[in-house]
């Protein structure tokens, strides 16, 4: 920087956090947000933009409630961005701040029915040991999940008020085992000490050249320079081993194991809980208080086996034991273009559920499909929007393409297979959705009335438009429903999800259960007609895997299983409509069911 000509060293510009940065950043209506801050220092919530009452009362709420309940989870989870909040405090704690959770906090929502508190990272200057150079005093081996925990921790760093949120949401064994795995997720990839001072290095040699001329100006001992940056790079180096003690001290966990992944990168990756894995063999560290999730991911063309130790199911929950190892198997698959479908149709928003005109894509084969340069199309040949390079769509998994980003992304933060703008809306009245691979080949197409025979929707509900069946012809308005959800089902199965007994009677045959609703438990029968390995799982509304009834090789014949409402946890889970499906060889069905609270 200079000013009239006279040097005065380095300045670290920084956006200013607030309503337009939101604007800018979050792609949301600066102008319809609330933004909150505490001031240690009149003790009380500051408002920057919009309204504080939203926060005070689920405050009040949290404070009435016990969120080891999953009802009452239930409810405080659709105020808050599980996800965002658990990524703030992760970087809060594994950094050390030392000025906080009671200071330089700032968090937001739209102010609209579907908003949810988000949290902004921003001052973290007291963090990474940031006066070890003058004190000498050990910071790296900080305790600070204890004091983000704390249920008193004085008028400052830590105040009760500032650990309530936290505190209370560990209570719940669902939460916990989320926060747990993926802080271990961070703590293999995002905070390795290899790439975090690989970062602290790039820096210094960008500083470097200037810092003599810097610490000249400023009249200060060129000896503090190395100092303060060793002092980094130090706490880089021998921070992790801590924060997996600190978990182990505080929350009662066993000794964490490590896990070996492998497979060969030339047909396939793993993805473990919230990493996708691009070089092997990878190993990571892991409780097993928590199992992890790994999924096969076989690129375009190979479809998945099988795992090492003989499981075929491509997503799998694992127990990390001690010297745990896993591969993937993977062959060749032949796949036609026509796998990939018009899945879903969102061509109508309400009030409250915003999220801009929407279609869902779903891969229905068994390997992996590169949508590289696919072309999405409306009834008009000129709006075209071409899906971007290396973008691969994995077996029976979806892809979404919007038609506004920001407002799909506020509206389903915790889907993100989608690529927009379309630059383009559809019709209410009807319209045509066509789907053209890279060589401008018609793959799919999708002419939709807004009318009879076609599935009525209105602004007032904002339905989506979605198809009973990925195996019957898409192009017939007698194969489609209005979603059972408000908003619809992008990226999950489709609520309307019907597959045909008479189609599959020679497979396998799921019954509906009984009762339905129910409020205790409820009896699900199916039938198999050959020995086959078959998986009956509960899923939410959003897709995640509530609860595994079935997994197992069975006898030709007809089974029953029973779900009593609990999770994997043990966990009641909260009122409302769930999925079980049943998956064996070369079947899977879908059907609802209500469980009341």
């Amino acid at each position: 920087v200079f000013l009239n000509g006279s040097y005065y060293g380095i300045a670290n510009i920084q956006e200013k956090v607030n309503e337009h940065f939101l604007g800018a950043n979050m792609g949301v209506n600066s102008n319809k947000v609330d933004i909150l801050e505490y001031k240690p220092h009149n003790s009380e919530i500051q408002i920057l933009e919009g309204s504080a009452a939203g926060y005070i009362e689920l405050m009040n709420y949290i404070e009435t409630h016990d969120l080891s309940d999953d009802l009452n989870y239930g409810y405080v989870a659709s105020q808050v961005d599980i996800s965002n909040f658990i990524d703030y405090q992760i970087s809060q704690i594994y950094i050390d701040n030392g000025d906080w959770p009671g200071n330089n906090i700032k968090w937001w929502r739209t102010n609209d029915p579907l908003g949810k508190w988000r949290w902004l990272l921003f001052d973290t200057d007291f963090g990474f040991g940031l006066d070890a150079f003058k004190t000498g005093e050990i910071q790296y081996d900080n305790n600070t999940l204890a004091s983000a925990l704390a249920s008193n921790g004085g008028t400052w760093p830590n105040p009760p008020y500032s650990t309530l949120l936290f505190r209370s949401l560990m209570k719940n064994e669902g939460f916990k085992q989320q926060f747990v795995n993926r802080y271990c997720d961070h703590l293999n990839s995002t905070f390795q000490s290899q790439r975090v001072t690989g970062i602290i290095d790039q820096m210094r040699n960008t500083y470097s050249p200037e810092i003599n001329r810097h610490y000249q100006r400023w009249s200060k001992p060129i000896s503090d320079w190395p100092v303060e940056v060793n002092v980094l790079t130090n706490f880089a180096e021998k921070r992790s081993p801590y924060c997996y003690i600190h978990l182990i001290a505080e929350l009662n966990l066993q000794r964490n194991n490590k896990i070996t992944l492998s497979a060969d990168t030339s047909m396939g990756t793993i993805k473990i809980n919230t990493l996708q894995l691009n070089s092997f063999p990878w190993t990571g560290s892991y409780f097993p208080n928590y199992p992890v999730t790994v999924s096969a991911l076989p690129k375009a063309g190979y479809k998945f086996v099988n795992w090492s130790d003989g499981d075929t199911l491509r997503t799998r929950s694992v127990v990390v034991t001690s010297g745990k190892q896993l591969e993937a198997f993977y062959e060749r698959a032949a796949t036609e273009p026509d796998a990939i479908i018009i899945n879903e149709i969102r061509y109508i928003s309400s009030a409250g559920l915003e999220s801009g005109d929407w279609v869902e894509l779903f891969n229905t084969s068994d390997a992996t499909v590169d949508l590289s340069q696919w072309v999405l199309t409306d009834d008009d040949p000129l709006h075209e929007f071409y899906i971007p390079s290396n973008t691969f769509i994995a077996p029976f998994d979806y892809l979404i393409l919007s038609s506004d980003m920001a407002s799909f992304h506020n509206r389903y933060p915790l889907i993100s297979n989608y690529f927009g703008n379309l630059g383009y809306n559809l019709s209410s009245v009807g319209d045509a959705v066509r789907l053209f691979n890279a060589e401008k080949n018609l793959i799919d197409e999708v002419v939709y009335g807004g009318e009879l025979p076609w599935p009525k929707v209105d602004a007032e509900n904002g339905f989506s438009i979605e198809l009973t069946n990925p195996e019957r012809d898409n192009s017939l308005a007698s194969n489609w429903q209005a979603s059972y959800v408000k908003g619809g089902t992008p990226g999950v199965q489709n609520s309307a999800l019907v597959i045909s007994v008479q189609e599959k009677i020679m497979l396998a045959t799921l019954k509906p259960n009984y009762p339905n609703p129910f409020t205790s438990s409820t009896t699900i029968s199916y039938e198999v007609e050959k020995p086959c390995i078959v998986e009956i799982k509960i899923v939410n509304l959003s897709g995640q895997v509530v609860k595994v009834l079935v997994n197992e090789k069975l006898a030709q014949g007809r089974h029953e299983c029973v779900w009593d409402g609990t999770n994997e946890a043990g966990k009641r889970v909260e009122g409302g409509m769930y999925f079980y499906s049943m998956t064996s060889e070369n079947f899977r069905q879908t059907q609802k069911l209500i469980l009341l609270k």
